[in-house]
């Protein structure tokens, strides 16, 4: 956990000392210490689609979404439960949801290439679904109970590649397109989303 710490606060010195030199960055806007929140930077929404395998209870398909704001960076990722809503009257077994959070900065490292080092927690769950025990919510859906027979929690740390379609930054345009690639230890996945001045 220590080691974990300061490598990632390491990366966060070293690398935007190294991003920021230049005049290409002051003269286009690019390092986000010269500007103050002059307006709000890569404000996104994206829409991942990735894996999480965490090694005793094995992989599970993700969605999520992130969000970047002054280059403060957070994402949430979650596995929906199967059957969790089934009107069948059974028992499901092996079944898996897990989740994942992290945080981070990102950093300009070349043009409208970003990094953003990231660290976080991936959680997964394997149980049974009991059909038998059920609820109803409010809206009148089934709710079948989870029983968690195995459970995964693990720091979780990586990095998340991105690129820019665009000028959000040099102010010609009002939104562009961002694609992002992020890989930690637990997780994998790939999104497309869009950057708001």
């Amino acid at each position: 956990m220590k080691k974990t710490i300061v490598t990632w606060i390491l990366m966060l010195l070293v690398i935007p000392m190294y991003s920021q030199k230049g005049e290409y960055y002051i003269k286009e806007g690019r390092s986000k210490s010269l500007h103050y929140g002059r307006y709000i930077e890569d404000f996104g929404g994206s829409v991942y689609i990735g894996s999480m395998n965490l090694p005793s209870i094995g992989s599970e398909m993700i969605g999520g979404f992130e969000c970047t704001i002054w280059n403060f960076y957070f994402d949430y990722m979650g596995a929906a439960l199967g059957h969790s809503k089934s009107v069948n009257v059974g028992k499901w077994e092996n079944q898996k949801t897990g989740s994942t959070f992290h945080f981070g900065y990102r950093l300009s490292i070349y043009r409208n290439f970003a990094i953003t080092p990231i660290i976080g927690r991936a959680t997964m769950e394997i149980g049974t679904v009991d059909g038998y025990d059920y609820s109803v919510d409010n809206e009148g859906n089934i709710i079948n109970s989870f029983n968690v027979e195995g459970r995964e929690s693990k720091q979780d740390y990586g990095a998340i590649i991105s690129y820019d379609f665009g000028s959000v930054r040099d102010n010609h345009t009002d939104c562009c397109l961002k694609l992002s690639f992020g890989l930690t230890k637990y997780c994998i996945w790939g999104g497309i989303g869009f950057s708001l001045k």
